[in-house]
């Protein structure tokens, strides 16, 4: 991994992200996509699934503003996460803000 966190900030980070999400996703009608026809599990056992609110990719957006890393593990949408974390990181945001 490409950042450097303090716990102190891992933590102000998850909080962040946490209030993004009941900000953007509590009371909507969200849609949930499994990639493929199975569903996968990642290396911790827990279910992968792709979050859609009002079409918008909700890991997309998290990995724009630097609220998500992509993992390691293979996974049909890794090349098309590649760019919204360069973005995040080119922009300091989030897990990359230098200043913060």
């Amino acid at each position: 991994m490409e950042y450097d966190l303090t716990e102190d900030k891992a933590h102000e980070l998850g909080l962040y992200a946490k209030k993004t999400a009941e900000r953007n996703l509590l009371n909507q009608t969200i849609r949930i996509e499994f990639s493929a026809s199975h569903i996968e599990y990642d290396a911790f056992g827990r279910l992968l699934a792709y979050v859609f609110v009002k079409n918008l990719d909700f890991g997309k957006f998290l990995l724009e503003n630097g609220l998500a890393y992509r993992r390691s593990e293979d996974h049909v949408r890794e090349k098309y996460y590649e760019w919204p974390t360069m973005q995040a990181r080119t922009s300091e945001k989030g897990m990359y803000d230098k200043d913060g």
